[in-house]
């Protein structure tokens, strides 16, 4: 078994499957937090029983997304998600999408509509999120 199977099986086991390793183009590894798809209705009082925008992307409906865990740090002009490490600061909006989108296809900056999603189900859930914040 690779190093990468095993850091993988380790942060689903930790995190009883919330939590996954994805690899970028260059085989680099950025620890994600798996959200699957969502309702309107369950996150508004009185929405639509329709998919939540979040997960719909390019007209295709998606089961689940992934963000970063981590705030993220920069290495290689990549951003990476990974525990234990200072976040990369002041850096402008370009910047940010540059070194997201350095990690190859599917990689990005989080979109408002899943911000939206995340801030919803909190503010439903009576929860904050945190970690790598402070």
């Amino acid at each position: 078994m690779s190093n990468f199977d095993d850091m993988k099986l380790a942060v689903e086991a930790a995190s009883g499957g919330k939590n996954t390793v994805i690899l970028d183009d260059l085989g680099m590894p950025s620890i994600m937090v798996v959200i699957p798809k969502m309702l309107s209705s369950e996150l508004i009082e009185g929405a639509t029983q329709t998919v939540h925008p979040a997960f719909v992307m390019n007209a295709v409906e998606q089961s689940k997304v992934a963000i970063g865990k981590f705030q993220s740090i920069v290495a290689n002009n990549r951003a990476y998600s990974l525990p234990m490490q200072d976040p990369k600061t002041f850096v402008t909006a370009d910047a940010a999408r540059t070194y997201c989108r350095n990690k190859g296809e599917g990689w990005g900056l989080q979109p408002f509509a899943l911000w939206s999603a995340i801030a919803l189900w909190c503010k439903k859930n009576g929860t904050m999120p945190h970690g790598n914040n402070n």
